[in-house]
């Protein structure tokens, strides 16, 4: 016998789950409970499908930023995905949202077909405000090539109206600034000190390799503080490192470190404490450093080593890139890989490029705002 007004009842869950995400809690959360509470066959499959359809078309307008129909079925994750997959016929239920299931979607329910693109751009406004679609980044499978990239549309006079220029005062270095930058981590909203993130990345030559830059505008070697970054950087890096310099330039600090790696395609090798005190290098089997995606740093590796303990990167450097939701390799917790606490050379970003975290960071600055602007269009390939 099949569920008393199940119409109603996928409905409300479905608006509940989006209704959530205005407070913070991503629909990755909701897709698995939905799946494992709707996937039996007492529920009509055309009954399923078109409440999915028709709560997207009642919030289609209020995501921020907005959204297409299958980029809110994919919010939800592998399990609104599955779900799907077991009431449309002829499909794989594997949780992918490949162009198989996308096609019988749309013979099924018409208007999918009209949603395929989201209602307007992505909002670069001041704001990132309203009901959340979560991560937006597509990850390839890794079994596919990598697509090609448009070419990059560089305003280049746009660009040149900020270049960085070092100041007269000295930095400072102290043992305190990880407690203010803890304090920074832990009062960030959306909070950025979550844990390694690195197995959502995927395959190297699907999410890294496509997105690798070295120069930018074309031409002209990407630069940290007046210094060239050795084997380029990840772009989605971009705006957030010239938000840090714009924040380091403004506190009149004159640094310029000696030399700084971006991209090392390797797994990391960490110092561990020992029960005598000293440190053992250790290499990870099984933590990739950002490093192998581009999406971290290391500043001056040579004077700030781990055995060095502090190191001697000026505390305002420090502190510019905690604004912008880079964890440093001093700041320890537990839910982050071990190398971070004992590592004050590496600052790595610390949420997936293209999502609202990513947005709500840029935001903070019109530097970073004016590089999204023109590199939108690469990053959007992340979702395809």
């Amino acid at each position: 016998m099949a569920p008393e007004l199940p119409q109603a009842e996928i409905r409300n869950d479905l608006s509940r789950a989006v209704e959530k995400t205005a407070t913070g809690e991503p629909l990755r959360c909701f897709g698995d409970k939905l799946c494992a509470k709707y996937e039996s066959p007492e529920y009509d499959p055309k009954l399923v499908l078109s409440v999915v359809a028709d709560v997207y078309a009642k919030y289609r307008n209020e995501f921020k930023p907005k959204i297409s129909f299958f980029e809110y079925v994919e919010a939800f994750g592998s399990g609104l995905i599955k779900l799907c997959q077991t009431k449309l016929s002829g499909v794989s239920v594997d949780g992918v949202l490949g162009q198989p299931t996308k096609d019988a979607f749309a013979a099924q329910i018409p208007d999918v077909s009209k949603w395929d693109k989201a209602p307007q751009s992505a909002d670069l406004g001041d704001s990132a405000t309203g009901i959340r679609s979560d991560s937006k980044a597509k990850i390839s499978d890794g079994d596919k090539e990598a697509k090609p990239l448009p070419p990059l549309g560089v305003d280049v006079d746009e660009l040149t109206e900020f270049t960085y220029k070092r100041g007269t005062e000295k930095g400072h270095v102290t043992n305190t600034v990880r407690q203010s930058v803890a304090v920074i981590y832990n009062s960030q909203e959306p909070t950025v000190t979550i844990p390694n993130l690195v197995p959502k990345f995927g395959e190297w030559k699907n999410f890294g390799a496509p997105f690798l830059i070295t120069e930018y505008p074309p031409g002209k070697p990407i630069t940290f503080l007046e210094t060239n970054i050795e084997h380029g950087i990840h772009i989605a890096l971009l705006p957030l490192l010239k938000a840090v310099e714009k924040e380091i330039m403004d506190h009149n600090l004159s640094y310029k470190p000696p030399g700084i790696i971006g991209r090392q395609p390797r797994n990391m090798s960490f110092q561990e404490s020992q029960a005598d005190g000293k440190l053992k290098s250790v290499e990870s089997k099984t933590i990739p450093s950002f490093h192998a995606w581009g999406l971290a740093i290391d500043i001056n590796k040579d004077q700030n080593r781990p055995e060095y303990g502090r190191g001697n990167i000026p505390d305002e450097v420090v502190m510019a890139f905690a604004k912008f939701g880079f964890l440093w390799g001093l700041h320890g917790n537990p839910g982050l890989p071990p190398y971070l606490g004992n590592d004050p050379m590496h600052f790595q970003l610390s949420f997936l490029p293209n999502t609202l975290e990513y947005l709500a960071m840029c935001q903070k600055s019109p530097v970073a705002m004016r590089y999204l602007r023109q590199i939108q269009p690469v990053l959007d390939q992340m979702r395809k």
